[in-house]
């Protein structure tokens, strides 16, 4: 399955440091058996009321709730959820 974090950003907060810094954090879910890849995406064009950033992770089904109960969930969230506005999570 594919899981989808889907981000608007603070005004002001720097997203090409903000994705190296999350693009860290979060290979450390590639230690949780089933996860797969981490990919950490930025837009590519910025318009008013658009998202800035994307994170999708390839895991098997089994391994979401392992992910959002694991310490790397929990260091990210800690980490960058005072620069996130808002964001969309998605399962496909």
């Amino acid at each position: 399955m594919e899981h989808y974090m889907i981000i608007r950003l603070k005004d002001g907060t720097k997203a090409k440091q903000m994705r190296e810094e999350m693009t860290a954090v979060l290979q450390e879910a590639l230690r949780i058996e089933g996860i797969k890849k981490v990919d950490v995406f930025l837009s590519s064009y910025h318009l008013k009321d658009r998202y800035d950033m994307m994170i999708r992770i390839r895991m098997k089904k089994a391994s979401l709730p392992v992910f959002e109960g694991s310490k790397v969930y929990e260091d990210w969230k800690e980490r960058f959820e005072d620069e996130i506005d808002s964001m969309t999570v998605f399962d496909s």
